[in-house]
C-alpha cells in the first residue's frame, strides 16, 4: 500500500523514537495512505515559509507477528485509547496503529469530554456523526526498517500540489 508523509525534513529518516509522545495513538512515526489528506497538512509548513516535502513510502503488509490495531470508527474505544494516549498511559501498545484522527472537531468534542462538559454518552454519539481522515501510527521500528520503502519524494509549493 502507498502510504504519505509531509515533512520540512529534506531527507528523511523516520525513527519512532524522534517524534513526540503524547499524540493521538502515542510516540510513532505517522502516515496516511490519503495523498491530499498529506499535502494539505504540508501547507502548514508552507504556510510558515518553510520547505516542505510530500514523502511516498509503499508500506508493505504487516505480518502477524507484528500486533495491529485498527478503529474502524470514532467509539467509545477509540475514545479511551486516543485519551490513554494523550496522557502517555496506553493499556494496550500495538507495532501499529490505524484510525481516525483528531482535527478541530474531534478535538474540540474530546477536549469537552475532558473538561466534563459533556457525558461520554454524547462525546460518542457526537463522534460517530464524524467522517474522520484516518492515519497510520507505525510504533516499530523494525516495521520501518523492513517493511516501509521509501518511494519518491517531491518539493509541495503552496500553489501547486503534485499528484504522484
Amino acid at each position: 500500500m502507498l502510504v504519505y508523509y509531509a515533512s520540512n525534513i529534506e531527507k528523511l529518516s523516520p525513527n519512532v523514537y524522534q517524534f513526540r509522545e503524547y499524540r493521538d495513538f502515542g510516540r510513532g512515526f505517522y502516515v496516511t495512505s490519503n495523498q491530499e489528506q498529506a499535502e494539505l497538512y504540508g501547507q502548514h509548513y508552507l504556510q510558515k515559509g518553510e520547505t516542505t516535502y510530500l514523502y511516498v513510502f509503499e508500506l508493505d503488509d504487516i505480518p502477524p507477528l507484528f500486533t495491529y490495531k485498527r478503529f474502524q470508527t470514532l467509539d467509545g474505544e477509540w475514545l479511551d485509547y486516543v485519551i490513554a494516549c494523550w496522557k502517555g498511559q496506553p493499556q494496550e501498545s500495538y507495532d501499529i496503529i490505524e484510525g481516525g484522527i483528531v482535527d478541530h472537531q474531534v478535538f474540540d468534542i474530546v477536549n469537552l469530554y475532558l473538561k466534563k462538559e459533556i457525558s461520554r454518552e454524547e462525546a460518542i454519539s457526537q463522534l460517530s456523526s464524524k467522517t474522520p481522515n484516518f492515519h497510520i501510527c507505525i510504533n516499530n521500528q523494525l516495521i520501518i526498517s523492513r517493511l516501509l520503502h521509501p518511494v519518491k519524494s517531491v518539493k509541495l509549493s503552496k500553489h501547486r500540489i503534485p499528484h504522484i
